[in-house]
């Protein structure tokens, strides 16, 4: 008796790798194709997630297992297409705050709504 999981078919993995092109073709309806990387996709979820207050660079950076400076170029880079806002630091570029602006966060909203909406999203 084999007791081990079966692997999924490679339809399966057609299928996902399909369903994960859908899902970045229509990112790019909501969003510049040029502002995108994966890092600054990453860095925006991070946003999202944290709605209630500010974050330092230096937290994202962490959360995201990035180093600061590059959080901060990302941010950056982010905050010219206006959808990541950059705040002052009394302390060092790491304590900069970072946010998501209203443009930012409506979009992502949009984004997300139109996944559920299409059922790519379970």
């Amino acid at each position: 008796m084999n007791d081990q999981p079966s692997e999924p078919a490679s339809a399966d993995y057609r299928r996902l790798a399909a369903e994960m092109l859908a899902r970045r073709r229509l990112r790019g309806q909501f969003f510049e194709r040029q502002s995108f990387s994966e890092q600054r996709w990453d860095l925006m979820l991070a946003l999202f997630t944290n709605p209630a207050s500010n974050s330092s660079v230096e937290q994202v950076s962490i959360a995201l297992g990035m180093t600061a400076a590059t959080t901060l170029a990302l941010a950056r880079i982010l905050a010219g297409f206006e959808l990541v806002g950059m705040g002052d630091s009394d302390g060092g570029w790491s304590d900069i705050p970072l946010r998501l602006t209203d443009n930012g966060r409506e979009r992502m909203q949009a984004y997300f709504a139109e996944l559920l909406a299409q059922g790519m999203l379970a």
